[in-house]
């Protein structure tokens, strides 16, 4: 009777009964491991994963088999020592697809794709071999238990369905993103300033939009002073964001009072008026307390 089984788990994932990296003659943990031990290779990628994610061809295919791998790991180590590396079911009976779905919860679709990719020549994380027990074959699985995959010459419909619907569903995703965004409405340039050229991409609405927030700027003028600024300060003339740096100076403007000589209400005095008149006003005052 054949079963599924990790390939090379003595090297790669065994440990020994002080929960270290298992050598040749060392005794091993007895009863079924409390972790697996596993290589980490950080945000990089071994030769293995690259070979897996080229034999899984699409997306879908490799999210399949690295979603089982892990539990694939998780049930051969929960084992007894000479029953490692086997995946087995809770009998202790080589575990079906049926039985890796209920594990995981995946479809028995998704399992049969996941395992077809994990035996694949190339990759072959997981193998098919004869399962040292003479205990017949489980009943209700006549044959082979664990349906292995056929080879890439023969078909197998349901899992071709499968990848076909995940590649199907993909594509709708896509198409629905790119719709979206053709129907969406051309982002707004952003303002930048270089010497050569001076200001680029300040549209009529970004000079609405500041007149309203700053009615005591104009806005032109003040436009013209930020060019000659940074025309005279070129080393600190280096922004990453342009339309920041020019709201921060109309904001700061704003805040000194303003440079528009705007015209107030019929019968009422014009801004500049009303600040004149001020200190006049105030040298009035001056004055009298001087006499």
């Amino acid at each position: 009777m054949k079963a599924w089984k990790i390939r090379e788990w003595r090297e790669r994932y065994e440990v020994n009964s002080r929960n270290h990296e298992a050598h040749n003659g060392d005794p091993l943990r007895r009863g079924p491991l409390p972790w697996v031990r596993l290589k980490v290779n950080g945000r990089q990628h071994g030769q293995g994963y690259r070979r897996l994610v080229q034999v899984a061809r699409t997306p879908a295919r490799l999210e399949a088999a690295m979603a089982l791998w892990p539990k694939l790991l998780e049930i051969a180590a929960d084992n007894v020592a000479d029953r490692r590396g086997w995946i087995l079911n809770e009998q202790d009976r080589p575990a079906t697809v049926d039985d890796l779905a209920f594990y995981t919860g995946f479809r028995a679709a998704t399992v049969r794709t996941a395992i077809e990719v994990l035996t694949a020549p190339g990759v072959r994380w997981v193998c098919a071999d004869e399962f040292p027990q003479d205990s017949g074959e489980i009943p209700g699985n006549p044959g082979n238990p664990l349906e292995i995959p056929p080879s890439d010459s023969d078909t197998d419909t349901d899992t071709d369905t499968d990848t076909d619907t995940d590649s199907e569903e993909e594509e709708t995703v896509a198409t629905a993103r790119e719709k979206s965004r053709a129907a969406a409405p051309p982002p707004e340039p952003k303002p930048t300033w270089s010497p050569e050229t001076g200001w680029e991409n300040i549209t009529d609405d970004h000079k609405a939009r500041w007149a309203q927030a700053y009615p005591a700027v104009d806005i032109g003028r003040q436009l013209a002073a930020m060019d000659a600024w940074c025309r005279a300060n070129p080393a600190k003339a280096r922004k990453s964001n342009w339309e920041r740096f020019a709201v921060n100076w109309l904001r700061r403007e704003q805040d000194r009072g303003g440079d528009v000589r705007a015209t107030g209400p019929p019968g009422r005095p014009s801004w500049p008026e009303q600040q004149a008149a001020r200190v006049a006003k105030t040298l009035a005052a001056a004055k009298g307390t001087a006499r």
